[in-house]
């Protein structure tokens, strides 16, 4: 099946990527183009003093795991609808985290991405509970460094059991922008269920003197998962074959990864599918809390737990702030009125 693959250039919001609740969590490496070279010197070590990739892939439950310190500014595409199951306690479409790991105070590489464990896909699993066509896949993808070289990274939409592909297409990491990048399939797929797909590929450093990539999916913070739903494709046994596993067997955290269906318009989604396109947050909510959702906001309303309108607003966009300084604390109901139907949520003001 053949793609066009477009990448939004809008700008949104700027992230500084310590993200969610794991604000304890401190960057151990700061890639750039000063200390890539160190970086280089770093990974050679590690591969020279005999961990290779088949022992590494035995140590990553022993990983020790914090966030990259990376700038990225995003704009949700507008022109289509990304389908979310994030745990929206924990985690938006804002909450973009690039982990890195290290083993015994060494740089091992990115959790989620390239890495000396071996790992070259990662995947996120959708089970929508119904037929719906999905017309591409959003998103994001960082190249750590500063300078990439030529690589090509295929993207894909695969059956949920990752026995078959049903569209595909790829990017080149040349062309990556600190935002989303969208495949766009020539026709739609229609299934229930389906597992989105990023090939990173391995990490490959052969000198200090060689360029390099390292590419990393974005994800929510680890902790934060919807229910062991992001895989990758890891080294599984001593022989070194290759298996999808779950990224909380490997890391002991779980986590959503930023790999998201296109369902365009949402048509036909169910009132709990429409729920979890949308987000409420900060939850409990202090001066001022952001209403979301991937799909396009008509209005909103928020009443009290009498039925009371307490505020109301035309929207036209994907996102609006509320400032709840003068509610009265308590528990409130939020609808927003999409193009494809109410999402409902719940809010609690303090």
């Amino acid at each position: 099946m053949n793609v066009s693959t477009k990448k939004s250039t809008k700008k949104y919001a700027e992230f500084w990527l310590y993200g969610g609740k794991d604000v304890h969590l401190q960057p151990k490496i700061v890639i750039n183009n000063n200390n890539s070279t160190e970086m280089k010197r770093i990974i050679l070590s590690v591969l020279a003093i005999g961990l290779s990739m088949g022992v590494m892939a035995q140590k990553k439950s022993d990983a020790e795991i914090s966030l990259a310190s990376k700038k990225i500014n995003v704009q949700a595409p507008k022109s289509t609808d990304i389908y979310t199951q994030f745990d929206e306690s924990c985690a938006t479409i804002d909450s973009i985290n690039f982990v890195q790991a290290s083993y015994q105070g060494q740089f091992a590489g990115m959790c989620t991405g390239q890495n000396l464990y071996g790992d070259t896909k990662y995947a996120e699993v959708y089970n929508f509970g119904q037929n719906v066509q999905i017309f591409g896949i959003a998103t994001i993808i960082a190249n750590m460094v500063e300078t990439p070289i030529e690589q090509n990274i295929p993207i894909q939409l695969m059956s949920a059991d990752f026995s078959s592909v049903l569209a595909e297409g790829s990017v080149e990491a040349t062309d990556l922008v600190e935002d989303f990048t969208t495949i766009t399939f020539s026709s739609p797929v229609t299934a229930s269920s389906v597992a989105c797909v990023v090939e990173t590929g391995e990490l490959n450093v052969q000198s200090e003197n060689d360029p390099f990539n390292l590419l990393a999916v974005a994800s929510t913070p680890f902790g934060c998962g919807s229910g062991e739903n992001s895989y990758s494709y890891s080294i599984v046994d001593d022989a070194g074959n290759y298996g999808w596993v779950t990224m909380m067997s490997g890391y002991r955290q779980d986590c959503d990864l930023f790999i998201f269906p296109i369902v365009e318009g949402a048509a036909g989604l169910s009132d709990v599918e429409l729920n979890s396109l949308s987000y409420v947050y900060p939850n409990p909510a202090k001066s001022e809390v952001i209403l979301a959702s991937s799909l396009s906001i008509n209005k909103v309303e928020i009443v009290n737990v009498l039925g009371q309108l307490v505020f109301a607003s035309d929207v036209n966009a994907n996102s609006i702030k509320v400032n709840t300084s003068d509610f009265a604390a308590g528990n409130y109901i939020v609808k927003m009125y999409t193009e494809s139907g109410v999402a409902t949520k719940k809010l609690v003001v303090e």
